[in-house]
């Protein structure tokens, strides 16, 4: 346990707590959960029960060489650091609020040097490249299914293999959002609040066509019960369900967000601009997209070796 200087004055001199003012920052409501929960585990390592019972304002850098050691140990160094940045929010905001100057801001933020504390060091990135061989495994388990929930799923695998779509981005597409004619889908509520149009793999559209059949409205994908009969909009924990379920029974290992990361991989093999496949894949760097790529090692030599010297 880490202990702090005062611990009475959990929320500082100020009405609104600054985990709520760095929160509020926060993109998306994912990001939000995931963050608060992490400030949460900060919190217990500082000796009390929640973010919001910190005195913020008494952090100082102690506190924050004791905390980087106990992160390093606990997490691998981008979600270190990552909450490292979460922490600095909460900081930041609690200066915004007057209830610490700018310079204990910055000796809290800052260790020997004027250096950002962080925590080093690699680690393989997550996540794999699947070979097409084993996503036509799961198309044809989805199309060994009965009824609705064959036609349901071989569209959930097109719209993840075709597009690309984060899990949460497929739980929310509407079936207005499916335009045929062009294969593509209007993306509303993507990562950041962002709007995109993603146009589909070719062939695509005709498991979504299957699927939607003569419905106009409501959600793209829901779920289905062991009679056949429809249910509300699957959520994005669904989605995960569905894919699992399927990977269980075809025998390999696969997520969603698997899919994401092969589609860049194929597209970027296949020639494509990495700015295209930036905008389909709702980027907001190029080089987020290019760290998508999983592609085997094979493949790496062979475009190495496509110059000579």
């Amino acid at each position: 346990m880490i202990q702090l200087s005062t611990r009475g004055a959990l929320r500082g001199t100020s009405a609104q707590s600054p985990v709520d003012v760095y929160l509020a920052g926060l993109q998306s409501d994912a990001s939000i959960r995931t963050m608060s929960g992490k400030l949460d585990a900060v919190a217990k390592m500082l000796g009390v029960e929640s973010a919001h019972d910190v005195p913020w304002h008494t952090i100082r850098a102690e506190h924050m060489q004791a905390l980087t050691a106990r992160l390093s140990g606990r997490y691998a160094p981008a979600t270190a650091n990552a909450i490292l940045a979460a922490i600095r929010g909460v900081l930041r905001a609690a200066w915004a609020l007057g209830m610490m100057d700018r310079e204990a801001l910055e000796r809290a933020i800052r260790g020997p040097g004027g250096r950002i504390y962080r925590v080093r060091g690699n680690t393989r990135p997550r996540g794999q490249h699947v070979p097409r061989c084993a996503l036509d495994a799961l198309y044809a388990i989805a199309a060994e299914q009965q009824g609705p929930r064959a036609l349901r799923d071989l569209a959930l695998l097109a719209v993840l293999d075709g597009g690309g779509l984060r899990r949460a981005e497929v739980a929310a597409l509407d079936v207005a959002d499916v335009d045929l004619d062009t294969e593509s889908l209007r993306v509303r509520s993507g990562k950041g609040r962002k709007f995109r149009v993603v146009p589909l793999a070719s062939g695509a559209g005709r498991y979504l066509s299957d699927w939607i059949g003569e419905r106009t409205d409501g959600p793209l994908f829901v779920a289905i019960d062991r009679y056949g009969c429809y249910g509300d909009r699957l959520t994005a924990r669904g989605v995960g369900y569905v894919i699992s379920s399927l990977a269980e029974q075809a025998g390999i290992d696969i997520t969603p967000h698997d899919f994401r990361r092969t589609m860049a991989g194929e597209l970027l093999e296949l020639g494509a601009d990495v700015g295209h496949v930036q905008k389909i894949m709702g980027h907001s760097s190029p080089r987020t997209t290019l760290q998508y790529d999983r592609r085997p090692e094979l493949a790496r030599r062979a475009a190495a070796r496509l110059r000579a010297i």
